[in-house]
């Protein structure tokens, strides 16, 4: 019998954790007495495994954080930076972006790529509808059957220091500004290497970006991608990721 493989089927490297700036907060009670617990922002970097604990968040993977901070130099309490590797040269591979309105946590009211979104229906099925439309806008108001939407960015990568291969960590946005930010530094670098985006040695990084929400001023925390050297530096890795690449496949051809 001649050996097979699926056809159409998508493959995907095992999720083993997150890279997050947030998390659940302590349980509360309403006034109708359920339980709840609302999201709290950090200002630096958790990194978590796939399991979760009694207060229902992930738990911390503590081993991964400490070979974190011993590379970086960061406190183990408090990563701010994190150094990472991409798996594709494509960036939609690496980082995948889409505007979502969720009805409830887990259910996609609509979702779409900014010229063509599936909306919800009456009755229950999704139809075709333009994209973006004004539950974008930073004013619109959200209701019952018509909820906010905001850019879904979900960035996929290893992590130096981890003891294993053949796993990958998340880190997911709804923030206009780092889904900006990580789009706009990865086109870039693309453009300096000439392609290659795997493989190279980057940082991933948190700080403070001073905002105006109407007529206030708001402090938020942005996540961003970077390369710790020049542009020359850069280039110069790009290089060398593409010259190991060349090499390998003539080792494979001589074999």
């Amino acid at each position: 019998m001649q050996p097979m493989m699926l056809k159409n089927f998508s493959s995907g490297l095992p999720v083993r954790g997150h890279i997050k700036i947030g998390r659940k907060g302590a349980p509360r009670k309403s006034d109708g007495g359920k339980s709840f617990q609302l999201p709290e922002k950090l200002d630096h970097f958790i990194i978590t495994t796939m399991e979760r604990g009694e207060d229902k968040n992930f738990m911390l993977d503590d081993a991964l954080m400490s070979s974190v901070s011993a590379i970086t130099g960061d406190p183990v309490t408090r990563l701010t930076r994190i150094p990472i590797k991409l798996l594709y040269d494509d960036l939609a591979l690496n980082f995948l972006t889409r505007y979502a309105a969720y009805e409830k946590p887990g259910k996609a009211f609509c979702s779409g790529d900014g010229v063509a979104a599936n909306e919800l229906q009456l009755d229950g099925k999704y139809a075709e509808r333009l994209c973006p439309c004004d539950r974008v806008g930073q004013g619109f108001v959200a209701s019952q059957g018509n909820p906010k939407c905001k850019p879904n960015g979900i960035l996929t990568c290893e992590i130096d220091g981890a003891q294993s291969i053949g796993g990958v960590w998340k880190f997911t946005t709804t923030s206009w500004n780092t889904t900006r930010a990580i789009l706009g530094q990865l086109a870039y670098y693309q453009i300096l290497t000439g392609g290659p985006l795997a493989g190279l040695p980057l940082l991933m990084t948190v700080g403070q970006k001073q905002v105006t929400v109407g007529d206030k001023q708001q402090t938020i925390y942005m996540v961003g991608v970077e390369f710790p050297g020049t542009a020359e530096e850069l280039r110069e890795a790009g290089y060398q990721v593409a010259l190991r690449r060349a090499t390998a496949n003539l080792k494979m051809e001589t074999v």
